[in-house]
């Protein structure tokens, strides 16, 4: 889940995968900086999730390097086409390159199987910090007390969350609430998945929901990861929400039947488990001995009863705007290098958060 403002939203042994690289030149340029920590984890972390982390990232990885392999991946269109249809609604060049170039993003050239460098500018806090004010937060269920994962949405609580977090001086933020960590206790690893050609998954012939989310807890790294806002933001200039979860209802979005808050029509570009889902079907095809599988055939491969808060879980941000709301200070990106200076934002005010170093003037009232 994507919380922005203060915001947010929502496996293991490290499964081979040989280093990709990058086709596009400037975007491998940008990532072949300095060796870096593949992601910061937060000290206060146990060691049990500690070692989830570092693991989860390397499977997260690997499974959005599925869409970039040369043989099975995004360029076989022969093979993929009707998966780029099913998932983004549509099969032409445009949507194939910008699938591409976010995948580019996130994946860079995967020298250390960790990605490019964008993970090295999120942290995992050990806190639940992110306290939504009344009628924000996943359902609007926020009520200005209760932190994000202590909130209930028509009986379903939240997975994880990524949040901008000025307070500890860093970028991006994410924390990951009981339910995932339940995932890791239970042994729900990637590679608990894939062992033995996916005998795992020999009852289901479709993307399941339960089966390949729930009980795989990389996939909630992945998806958390589509919501940093480096990942998408070249291609669509906006910051990836939270439209719709599942294997099912990814597709509904991309048949178009998905509204935003505004009413407007809810695009696969901008939905941050359109990303998730594709990707882990490409992996799976591609890594259980041969068997592929088929698109999710209704909502009982969706969410179910123990799925993400529905709703609108996006209600920090405008439908095409990533907002910050006062009271409050804003750090990021306000010289060379970003976070040398800050500006105050008073309360009932908010700025729109710049793409370069700019300052934002405080928007107030009915301005």
């Amino acid at each position: 889940m994507l919380f922005s403002a203060a915001t947010v939203l929502s496996f293991s042994s490290i499964v081979a995968a040989s280093p990709l690289m990058s086709r596009n030149p400037a975007s491998s340029a940008l990532h072949a900086l300095s060796k870096r920590n593949p992601w910061n984890l937060d000290p206060a972390l146990s060691t049990e999730l500690r070692d989830a982390f570092t693991t989860g990232l390397r499977d997260a990885i690997s499974i959005a390097a599925a869409v970039l392999d040369p043989t099975n991946g995004i360029d076989n269109r022969a093979k993929n086409n009707q998966y780029m249809l099913a998932y983004f609604g549509t099969d032409d060049d445009a949507t194939y390159g910008n699938v591409t170039t976010i995948f580019q993003n996130l994946v860079g050239t995967n020298s250390d199987g960790t990605g490019s460098y964008i993970p090295s500018t999120v942290t995992v806090y050990d806190e639940d910090w992110v306290i939504p004010p009344p009628g924000k937060g996943p359902g609007g269920g926020g009520d200005g007390m209760t932190r994000a994962c202590d909130l209930t949405s028509n009986g379903l609580t939240l997975t994880a969350y990524t949040a901008t977090r000025a307070d500890k001086g860093t970028k991006w933020g994410m924390h990951f609430c009981p339910k995932w960590t339940q995932r890791v206790t239970d042994g729900y690893s990637l590679s608990r998945i894939t062992a033995n050609g996916c005998d795992a998954l020999k009852d289901t012939t479709v993307m399941d929901t339960t089966l390949m989310n729930r009980q795989n807890y990389a996939f909630g790294i992945l998806h958390e990861f589509f919501h940093v806002r480096e990942v998408a933001w070249d291609v669509t200039k906006k910051t990836t929400k939270d439209y719709a979860y599942g294997a099912w209802n990814v597709l509904q979005l991309a048949l178009g039947q998905i509204k935003k808050p505004s009413g407007a029509t809810a695009e696969p570009l901008e939905n941050a488990d359109t990303f998730a889902w594709y990707a882990m079907h490409l992996y799976l095809n591609a890594n259980c001995g041969g068997k592929t599988f088929d698109k999710a055939t209704s909502v009982d491969n969706g969410i179910g009863p123990d799925g993400d808060p529905t709703g609108d879980p996006t209600q920090y941000t405008s439908d095409d705007e990533d907002l910050q709301y006062g009271p409050g200070q804003f750090c990021e990106g306000l010289s060379p290098g970003g976070g040398g200076t800050c500006i105050d934002i008073p309360e009932g005010c908010y700025i729109i958060k710049p793409v370069d170093n700019e300052v934002p003037t405080p928007v107030c009232g009915d301005q």
